[in-house]
């Protein structure tokens, strides 16, 4: 399996995220978009909506949350690697099964896990910010 190639320097990395909050599909674009080369070319709410977007779109990297509703992320993740491979950074809440899920993330083809601060509703999310933009270039 060969996964896809971040282009080169002068081409935006095309980006897509995946998150049934709207509002942490906003915060995240607000955050990657600070970077002028990163391109946000779109969303989903779950799984399914991202398998569809990956094919539409082609981005070059995803961020994927992994409790989400129809399909989840793990599940969103296999269907990707098989079908379409390319960088996937999981980006995810602390709950108790966070370690298991983090490896099986990793295990499914995952390129890097970031954590979501708790408090979504506050500006803490943009404290993941730097290690956000830094995984987009795998």
């Amino acid at each position: 399996m060969s996964m896809k190639k971040i282009p080169p320097s002068h081409h935006k990395v095309r980006v897509l995220i995946v998150d049934d909050s709207a509002f942490v599909r906003r915060t995240l674009t607000k955050i990657l978009e600070r970077d002028q080369r990163i391109e946000v070319i779109g969303t989903a709410w779950d799984g399914q909506e991202a398998i569809e977007k990956i094919a539409r779109f082609s981005p070059d990297v995803v961020t994927m949350d992994l409790n989400m509703p129809n399909m989840d992320g793990i599940e969103a993740l296999d269907i990707i690697m098989r079908e379409m491979p390319l960088p996937v950074i999981v980006v995810s809440s602390l709950n108790r099964d966070i370690i298991e899920e983090t490896l099986e993330a990793l295990e499914h083809g995952a390129i890097d896990f970031i954590l979501k601060p708790t408090e979504l509703a506050s500006e803490k999310l943009y404290q993941i910010q730097t290690q956000l933009i830094n995984s987009c270039y795998v």
